[in-house]
């Protein structure tokens, strides 16, 4: 029985459970699970930066966040509906990220955001994703060698 305290955070009721893992297709379902978890008593996640609105963040390295595509909205939708084409919220799965860093910019709780990435199309992949949003201005790109030499730890 210990086991299964690897897999469910909190029990509802009988028959439903909440994962300890976070799982979500897209940024809107993983802000709506992380307010659930939120209710609960727990020790499991460090949720501050989604809730505690006086973390000043200043300088942010982000290093190994994709921001991956959700796949939520098909492309043939977003032809047909092409206001729905910069919901990042639902776009992308780490969106929920996104969204709290617009929240911390908007407070002034976020100076700069350096932002690492491995190949040209990741770089092209987060100027996509960032160009035309609130925090664009403030976004350096470094190539994870910059940020971070591997000869140093091995």
């Amino acid at each position: 029985m210990d086991e299964i305290k690897n897999v469910i955070l909190e029990h509802y009721n009988g028959n439903e459970f909440e994962y300890r893992y976070l799982f979500g297709t897209n940024g809107l379902e993983k802000l709506y699970r992380i307010d659930k978890i939120n209710k609960f008593n727990q020790s499991v996640y460090n949720i501050d930066f989604f809730y505690d609105g006086s973390i000043n963040l200043g300088d942010l390295l982000i290093y190994g966040i994709a921001f991956g595509s959700s796949k939520f909205m098909s492309e043939e939708f977003l032809n047909k509906y092409p206001a729905h084409r910069d919901n990042k919220l639902v776009k992308t799965v780490d969106g929920h990220i996104l969204y709290k860093l617009l929240i911390k910019y908007q407070n002034k709780k976020l100076n700069r955001i350096i932002i690492s990435y491995y190949s040209k199309n990741d770089k092209l992949h987060y100027m996509d994703l960032f160009g035309n949003t609130e925090i664009n201005n403030i976004i350096e790109y470094k190539k994870c060698e910059e940020v971070f030499n591997w000869d140093n730890v091995l």
